[in-house]
């Protein structure tokens, strides 16, 4: 008889929005404008991606769509980044996207539906701002901009530049969604078994798809290049939606491994 021990266990799964994709990237469901990612209804968590063709810091299955290990799930959460800044643009035309960073973390949650299906069940359907992921950033604030004497006749100008970051909820493991039956004190959680289904849909409204389809970028965010300093350095403003299902999983003791 298999001998299997628990330890906490956390599945996590990203969808990307960035300007530039890498290796296998494209072909793991991710995206180089807001107007593709606008153009579906809905978007898929647990299926394309594993750490092989993306990367473990967003995705940390092995298989692209079937669970590693016996899981008993407890909480299940979702988590809206952005750039802390708004200040991006594609640097040689005029898109800018001010806006898209507080609307991405704070305002397209409002507007998407979330449903977990295990194996045939589907064992919920919320507003995915229900769903907090506990975790993340959360701080607002000001800081000096850019000197624009260079750029502009005198008197000099200032750019100030907002720093920002938020989350969904608060960024306390408490505060994500607990899916576990019987409440804390006695909780049942749901069963995975080893190699099932595990789905998390992500439905966009069409209110929210159509401000996506309308914008443009991301673009790129600009590091250094003022005055007599180093020569400006361009990366890529990066958007993500992570899906997450925290549990114990299952797993054979050393020595423990059998061939039948």
């Amino acid at each position: 008889m298999d001998v299997n021990v628990r330890e906490p266990w956390e599945m996590h799964d990203t969808l990307v929005v960035r300007p530039t994709l890498y290796g296998s990237e494209s072909a793991a469901g991710y995206f180089t404008t807001f107007a593709a990612f606008g153009q579906r209804n809905d978007h898929l968590f647990f299926k394309r991606r594993s750490e092989g063709n993306v990367h473990r810091a967003y995705c940390n299955q092995q298989s692209e769509d079937r669970t590693d290990f016996v899981m008993q799930a407890f909480e299940v959460g979702l988590l809206f980044t952005a750039p802390p800044t708004p200040l991006q643009g594609s640097w040689g035309d005029t898109v800018v996207n001010e806006f898209m960073v507080p609307f991405w973390t704070e305002d397209l949650p409002r507007h998407c539906a979330a449903s977990l299906k295990i194996g045939q069940d589907t064992n919920l359907v919320l507003n995915a701002m229900m769903m907090s992921p506990g975790y993340g950033p959360q701080t607002s604030g000001a800081a000096q901009g850019v000197d624009t004497l260079d750029a502009a006749p005198p008197p000099t100008t200032y750019i100030p530049e907002m720093i920002w970051t938020a989350v969904q909820g608060v960024p306390v493991p408490q505060s994500r969604y607990w899916i576990a039956s019987g409440g804390f004190e006695n909780p049942t959680p749901i069963g995975i078994p080893k190699g099932e289904l595990v789905e998390l849909k992500l439905e966009i409204s069409e209110h929210a798809r159509n401000i996506l389809q309308g914008v443009g970028g991301p673009g790129q965010m600009r590091i250094g290049g003022e005055g007599e300093g180093p020569s400006p350095v361009y990366i890529d403003a990066q958007f993500g939606i992570q899906a997450s299902i925290w549990g114990y999983r299952e797993v054979q003791q050393r020595g423990e491994l059998r061939a039948s």
